[in-house]
């Protein structure tokens, strides 16, 4: 899972893979403060300033679900998109983020997307069943059907038959190799980022 993060990160910011006996991790490329510059200036950092225990001048404020058919423009907007596609669309999953801000003066983003779509990069089949919720094709009920999904997507970007240690350094230096698997996220954050303008940050 690590790994999926660090390629999508590596795909849009060139991170630099690093030999695992040398280094604990990734080494950066870029620093924080360089991916800031690409978007506008924030505005408000209150949530931020709370984050790290520093003084604010009130309670900010955002919502853990903050979009969601409580909203009537949610359920317009959505009536004839599947839910999956919602996420995997950077356009559909940046307006769906936006959407609370026209209504409600927060002071943190909450990217839309699901917790669903790690396993959907992992290779599972997952799909949103109206009235049951989230339902799995087959359901990993085994440690040894977790290996059986860890093995078959190592092998979907060339990591076979390779020690466990040798796997990890292997999976480092194909980092990049992985991006796709979730850059559709990266690309929803970068794009929502940009259409904020600095009005509050994405946590």
């Amino acid at each position: 899972l690590a790994l999926i993060g660090a390629a999508v990160f590596a795909r849009k910011h060139k991170f630099a893979a690093c030999n695992a006996k040398n280094q604990d991790n990734l080494a950066l490329m870029v620093t924080t403060a360089e991916v800031d510059r690409k978007f506008p200036p924030l505005k408000n950092d209150t949530v931020l300033k709370a984050i790290k225990g520093e003084e604010v001048d009130r309670i900010p404020i955002w919502v853990m679900r903050q979009t969601g058919r409580y909203l009537p423009e949610y359920r317009e907007f959505t009536k004839d998109k599947e839910f999956f596609s919602r996420c995997r669309s950077p356009e559909v999953a940046c307006e769906l983020t936006l959407q609370p801000f026209r209504r409600f003066d927060l002071d943190a983003g909450i990217i839309f997307s699901d917790i669903l779509v790690v396993p959907q990069a992992l290779g599972l089949q997952v799909s949103m069943v109206r009235g049951m919720g989230p339902v799995f094709a087959r359901p990993l009920r085994t440690k040894e059907q977790w290996l059986k999904v860890e093995r078959d997507m190592l092998s979907r970007y060339g990591v076979t038959d390779a020690s466990p240690e040798a796997s990890a350094d292997l999976c480092i230096s194909k980092a990049a190799d992985f991006a796709d698997a979730l850059g559709y996220v990266y690309d929803a954050i970068t794009l929502t980022r940009t259409k904020l303008d600095g009005r509050a940050p994405l946590i």
